[in-house]
């Protein structure tokens, strides 16, 4: 652990060789996090969850045309504090860029696919398909710092009710250094009894950024 800040701290000095492109970046990180919510019991009935999560978290971008495309994956564990319980979680989205604004130090991309998830969501035991809507903008201060903000709206999904969700995330590119915070709210509804649910969740991460 004594190491640890010597390494993020090479990261951030150290300068990528290549010339860069206003989109194309791939992450690899560690991301963890707190979340909590409130899932149906019985017949309308509610019981509160929290708990904590840790993973490997990668994102990659490739957008030098007019089509782009770009993957997310995480995948790790999952510990339900309210429920002394522990599981394996994964997270993968897959989805086709269009690039809106392109220029030399910023750059805006709207993107459009699907993905998956398992083991994240109580309401969700069996794990979730969805489509996926979003927009990346990332704004470049120099050849090697830029900032980053993601925002993605998850219309609909196969959970078996009613729901939704809004992710967004903030991030900043040093060097090699990576640092940001990602927030998810999922609301979700069930018919009989008519009941509301909102699931927060609030992670950091940090990791390395290559061009």
């Amino acid at each position: 652990m004594k190491a640890l800040p010597l390494i993020l701290a090479a990261l951030a000095v150290s300068v990528p060789a290549q010339a860069r492109e206003v989109f194309d970046v791939a992450r690899i990180a560690v991301a963890g996090g707190y979340f909590d919510g409130s899932k149906p019991v019985g017949t309308g009935s509610r019981q509160r969850y929290d708990g904590g999560e840790l993973g490997v978290d990668v994102d990659v971008v490739r957008a030098r045309g007019d089509v782009g495309v770009e993957t997310h994956l995480w995948f790790g564990g999952v510990y339900a504090t309210s429920e002394s319980q522990a599981g394996r979680a994964f997270r993968f989205d897959l989805a086709a860029d269009f690039p809106i604004v392109r220029g030399e130090s910023f750059g805006l991309l709207l993107c459009a696919g699907g993905g998956g998830d398992f083991g994240r969501h109580p309401f969700a035991e069996h794990g979730r398909l969805y489509p996926l809507l979003g927009l990346r903008a990332r704004l470049w201060a120099s050849d090697a710092t830029y900032v980053q903000v993601v925002a993605q709206w998850l219309p609909i999904t196969s959970a078996g009710v009613r729901d939704h969700e809004v992710r967004a995330e903030l991030g900043v590119g040093i060097g090699y250094l990576f640092v940001g915070l990602r927030g998810t709210r999922t609301w979700f509804a069930t018919e009989r009894p008519a009941r509301a649910f909102v699931d927060l969740g609030l992670s950091g991460i940090v990791g390395a950024s290559f061009l």
